[in-house]
């Protein structure tokens, strides 16, 4: 085995921690051309330190050995130890030997040092054997009955860094027996330094195939692999585990509810097949380690764990924070997919409007909208993030840039999806319609007023105390990883002229922002002069608020997806005719061409250009529009992350996302609502509880290799841009997906037993989402035919007068 490699330039001296018995006989050979000085010290009373017990019996009076409450922060907290005396010596000596430079080449002539050590050892052995074991019967101090109850009091979260390679079993074994035991051994090829192994061998390294391996004695089986920086010593480790007994898988011990338990990695607070073993484990990581007796309790034996006992212990790492970004549609959902877990101590929902709703709110009265910057818009770069404050907590000038926080509500807006195909599974959108809904669609109209939408997720959050959980008004400016924690940083109006800044660590984030935020302008030849000359002249949808703003005026629409055929359908017949609608010959695949068929509107192709000084617009089909007085995009949104920098949007869509809610980098960023063409919102409560279940350690991912898998096929399918993320037409495959990945809520008793319970696909959601398109569908066709009468009476009307 290989102590340790040196050279004169960076490692010129290695402490060891080894410890040799009296007519003991070890062997050191150096490779190198360099001599090496051995030093150490004497140790009166050696037999005393190899057999005595490593725990000190002042507390064996206490009432409950296994039980110590801290009383307060200033406590140590109590270790949980081997019963080998000099567990703690080896620990440092397994600690000192990681992260060595390999061992230099070994010389052809060198003498064989295994017979040297092969003889020595044989005269030892048969002194060896006499000497006796300790007694098995034999419990554990009181102090140890304490510590080992602090495995099941403390409490939480898994902080990580890349694991180091592990030394070999050999220099971590605890001593069970004679000082014999205790001997020094070296591997036989010594130029191959240590490895994971202790076998000489370079440890293979872990696979999809291969996940079980052997670090100095303790079994390792990665179960399934976690995300970010891996645990090392020093991390603050949150655990739920269960623990059982190899020979009769007779469960000892269990952490599966209430506060996980935490410690301090390579710290000794727990038994040192614990400090081995989940060295290295990631979040979200799931892990079984079997722990061999002589690195947990040895020969001492206490309630449910026989004396000799190998334990098998298995575990996951969980967060125990979450930040939730947004407290509309898919924020209010998940705050109960996430409470109703059970698991979580902190939830902190952060919205930077004052209420809950999202792109239901109103804006306040007298706001108006603005496009600051029309070459951004068209960029996606629009939403330019803050700069930070060097040190926070900070007070700053309140913020005068513009951060699209707006919506797109006007007073007649309603939902253009049946309410029932949007409803939460147990929480129905209220049965009220409006006056106007009715006389456009019956008295069955499936539309809901945009006030019963906003008062419905209002009272969602309202309820159970979860308002309590929101900060209002308040922007979040920047996520970033750092370390093991998302650092969340966070601003808020102070007074009128300050804005107060901060920052909140979390163990995870979910990000249900939305995608409706940022207009998308498309670069157009000479609107950004336009714009500039004729101010208010270029508008998006988002800023619609009514229809008499454009009476009699020359309007220009462009878009023929969502929004443009409404205001089309809104302004035919108000507005100077025709009205002039660019529409590329493509359309909604729900709606067609319906909206734009009324006689009023005259369809073009994409405008190549505008000319300011006479207000003329150019279009690629060669006619032109002169004297415009209003250019109205309904070409949608950019997709932007202001405060998550480092997150690469392409083409309207965040590249990475298993199942468009999973980094898969780090899936302790989470997404909801990250999706288009999709049953909104129902699909949100779907992938709320995923998310909240996979956080709260109840749900296992695929490997990371099937996860990009997923990526690449659907982007073969779908192609690379807003199209990745629709669902249409495969709903029930999506809900059919996330519900199996899911699962259902944790057994009676546990936390997490009231967590949502996802029903199967109701093909009747289906049918009413299809019903509802052909009721929109059916209003346009009777505005079309009531304009055309129209028309065709006037007509007729001027016919008798000439």
């Amino acid at each position: 085995m290989a102590l340790c490699t040196l050279d004169t330039r960076s490692l010129y001296q290695q402490p060891l921690d080894i410890t040799i018995g009296q007519d003991e006989h070890v062997f050191f050979r150096v490779v190198g051309p360099h001599p090496i000085y051995l030093t150490g010290n004497y140790l009166d009373g050696l037999d005393a330190l190899l057999n005595g017990d490593s725990e000190s019996d002042d507390l064996d009076d206490l009432d409950d050995p296994r039980v110590q409450e801290l009383d307060g922060d200033d406590d140590e907290a109590p270790q949980l130890t081997e019963a080998s005396a000099t567990s703690k010596q080896e620990a440092k000596a397994a600690a000192k030997g990681k992260n060595k430079r390999p061992a230099a080449e070994e010389s052809d002539d060198e003498p064989a040092l295994d017979d040297i050590v092969a003889k020595s050892l044989k005269k030892d052995a048969a002194a060896s054997n006499k000497e006796a074991a300790a007694d098995e019967n034999k419990q554990l101090s009181k102090a140890e009955k304490r510590k080992l109850k602090k495995l099941k009091k403390n409490h939480g979260t898994a902080a990580e860094a890349a694991p180091a390679p592990a030394p070999a079993p050999e220099a971590t074994k605890a001593k069970e027996g004679s000082a014999a035991e205790k001997k020094v051994q070296f591997d036989k090829n010594l130029v191959k330094g240590p490895s994971a192994n202790g076998d000489g061998k370079a440890a293979a390294p872990a696979t999809s195939n291969s996940t079980v391996r052997e670090v100095n004695g303790v079994t390792v089986d990665d179960r399934k692999i976690g995300n970010g920086p891996a645990a090392k010593k020093g991390s603050k480790l949150e655990m739920r585990y269960i623990g059982k007994l190899e020979s009769t898988s007779a469960v000892f011990d269990s952490n599966k509810s209430g506060k996980p338990f935490s410690f301090k990695l390579g710290a000794g607070e727990v038994i040192k097949g614990w400090d081995i073993g989940l060295e290295g484990i990631k979040p979200g990581g799931e892990r079984r380690i079997i722990v061999p007796a002589n690195l947990a309790y040895g020969k001492k034996s206490l309630p449910g764990i026989p004396a000799n006992s190998k334990l098998i212990f298995d575990m996951p790492v969980l967060a125990k924070s979450v930040a939730l970004i947004g407290c509309g549609p898919a924020g209010a959902i998940t705050i109960d997919a996430l409470v109703r877990e059970g698991v979580f101590e902190r939830i902190r929902v952060f919205e930077r409007r004052e209420k809950p709703g999202g792109c239901w709110l109103p804006d306040p009265e007298g706001h108006v909208q603005q496009l600051p910057d029309l070459e951004k818009l068209a960029n996606r770069t629009a939403d330019d993030p803050l700069e930070i404050p060097d040190s926070l907590p900070a007070l700053t000038p309140r913020s005068t840039q513009y951060r699209f926080s707006d919506t797109s509500i006007y007073p007649l807006l309603e939902t253009n999806i049946a309410a029932a195909a949007m409803e939460y599974s147990a929480e129905p959108i209220p049965d009220t319609r409006s006056e106007w809904s009715i006389q456009r669609h019956g008295p069955d109209t499936p539309f809901r007023h945009h006030s019963v939408i906003q008062q419905w997720l209002e009272g969602l959050v309202a309820r159970n105390g979860y308002q309590d959980l929101v900060e209002y008004n308040t922007t979040v400016e920047r996520v970033r990883k750092s370390g093991d924690k998302w650092e969340v940083v966070l601003r808020k109006p102070a007074n009128e002229q300050q804005d107060r800044w901060w920052k909140e660590e979390f163990d995870a984030v979910i990000d249900a922002s939305g995608h409706y935020n940022v207009p998308y302008i498309p670069q157009t030849p000479g609107l950004v002069d336009f714009a500039n000359a004729y101010p208010g002249s270029v508008e998006h949808t988002k800023s619609f608020r009514g229809v008499e703003k454009y009476r009699g005026k020359r309007v220009i629409i462009v878009g023929a997806s969502i929004s443009g055929p409404d205001l089309a359908a809104a302004l035919a017949g108000i507005t100077a005719s025709p009205l002039h609608c660019v529409t590329r010959g493509k359309y909604h695949p729900y709606f067609g061409d319906w909206a734009f068929r009324n006689p009023h509107i005259l369809r073009h192709g994409p405008i190549t250009q505008i000319d300011t000084p006479t207000r003329t617009v150019h279009f690629e089909d060669g006619t032109v529009v002169s004297d415009v007085d209003h250019i109205i995009f309904g070409t949608g949104y950019s997709w932007t992350e202001h405060f998550l920098p480092e997150l690469q949007v392409r083409n309207n869509r965040v590249p990475g996302l298993y199942q468009h809610i999973f980094l898969r980098e780090d899936p302790t960023l989470l997404f909801v609502g990250a999706i288009a063409a999709g049953f909104t919102f129902k699909v949100f409560e779907w992938q709320a509880v995923l998310a909240a279940r996979y956080l709260a350690g109840r749900v296992k991912l695929p490997s990371a290799e099937e996860q990009e898998q997923w990526e690449r096929d659907r982007l073969e399918e779908k192609g690379d841009g807003v199209p990745f993320t629709a669902l249409y037409p495969h709903f029930q495959e999506y809900f059919d997906e996330i519900r199996r990945l899911a699962g259902d809520p944790a057994p009676e008793g546990e936390p997490g037993a009231n967590g949502r319970r996802l029903p199967a696909f109701d093909n009747n959601w289906l049918h009413q989402f299809e019903a509802a398109h052909r009721k929109r569908i059916a209003m346009w066709q009777r505005l079309n035919a009531a304009a055309e009468k129209e028309l065709a009476e006037r007509a007729a009307k001027d016919d008798g007068r000439t």
